[in-house]
């Protein structure tokens, strides 16, 4: 099955497998050799799982981050979406907040768990951010989640025939 195959990809990490999900997710009909709502099954039910493995922590970065909330509540995962926008350790949004934030951060942890503010080293090993820098406290790319939380959480979405919500539907899907 699937996860076999993905679990092959483990020593490179969860992102390999979430990636994989939602590039999976958005593409069936293009390789299916199955029928496409078998392997969306299939796709959708070992993302949910890895989320739930992982507590709700993904690693997918920029790109994909706000493309997992959407692939799993899409699916029929709406508990694992909610896991991950309720966590509350790094990386995580909520983490963000219980340090006081009003904005999204370029990094997670920009904030470290004993208060005092991440070097902005690229690299975490190298120790003197000779790999570059990233340390914004009002970021975009993370934040770009919250189009999930106005169409799922809130359930307001303009219809797609009547652009500019100039006709908006309402159909919030709250947390169980």
């Amino acid at each position: 099955p699937l996860a076999e195959r993905l679990a092959a990809w483990h020593p490179v990490g969860s992102a390999v497998i979430v990636l994989a999900a939602i590039i999976g997710l958005a593409t069936i009909p293009i390789w299916a050799t199955r029928s496409a709502t078998e392997l969306r099954t299939e796709i959708a039910d070992g993302l949910a799982a890895n989320v739930r493995a992982e507590n709700g922590r993904i690693a997918t970065g920029f790109l994909g981050t706000p493309l997992v909330l959407f692939a799993l509540s899409n699916s029929g995962h709406l508990a694992e979406a909610y896991l991950m926008l309720l966590r509350r350790d790094a990386p995580s949004w909520l983490y963000q907040v219980d340090r006081g934030a009003t904005t999204v951060w370029e990094r997670w942890d920009a904030i470290l768990p004993d208060g005092s503010i991440h070097g902005g080293a690229m690299d975490a090993g190298s120790g003197d951010g000779g790999g570059g820098s990233m340390l914004s406290f009002n970021h975009y790319a993370y934040g770009a989640m919250i189009d999930w939380v106005y169409r799922t959480v809130a359930g307001l979405a303009p219809d797609t025939d009547e652009p500019g919500y100039r006709l908006v539907h309402v159909a919030p899907r709250p947390a169980a």
